[in-house]
């Protein structure tokens, strides 16, 4: 939040605080914390870009799990588990700050969905804090200019950016 009410310098931006009053506020996960929930199958880019994410930790049972084209779900539950347990999915740089509404509105879709989501929510009109606008607009430097995916190294940049911005003159560690 404090990336949207303190923004960086330079910008302009203004934090609405009455529809953050009003509205329920969560944390979005920007790579979605169940990758294939709500009868989402993973795309070609999803699989190539979550074994960019686990990388050398991919075992060969995930490896073949990948190579299937849908998953039942106690093998959705062991491609959820192998992606948590890569340890950034939880962490800070992959969180957002939305309404409760439209975070859920996105479900468990993938970065490419979630972008055109966050967009049409901006064309309806809802209040999209900057800073979540500029993660899906792939804003931070130092991340993957790939639109259709938020990768380890977009999660890791975010991370890094978080840490710059809030504690201004320190290197992020």
């Amino acid at each position: 939040m404090a990336l949207s009410v303190f923004p960086v310098e330079g910008s302009r931006s203004r934090f609405d605080f009455y529809a953050f009053k009003n509205e329920e506020w969560s944390l979005e996960h920007i790579f979605p914390q169940t990758p294939e929930g709500k009868g989402h199958n993973f795309t070609n880019d999803e699989k190539v870009n979550i074994r960019q994410l686990i990388g050398e930790k991919i075992t060969p049972e995930l490896d073949r799990l990948l190579k299937k084209d849908i998953r039942n779900p106690e093998e959705q539950l062991a491609c959820k588990d192998a992606v948590k347990a890569e340890g950034s999915i939880d962490g800070i740089g992959n969180m957002c700050l939305l309404t409760k509404k439209n975070n859920s509105g996105l479900g468990c879709k993938g970065f490419a969905a979630k972008r055109n989501k966050i967009l049409s929510f901006i064309q309806l009109g809802h209040f999209v804090p900057k800073h979540t606008f500029d993660v899906f607009a792939k804003m931070i430097k130092g991340g993957d200019p790939d639109l259709s995916q938020w990768s380890k190294s977009d999660i890791d940049a975010h991370a890094t950016f978080i840490a710059k911005a809030l504690v201004p003159n320190k290197e992020a560690g």
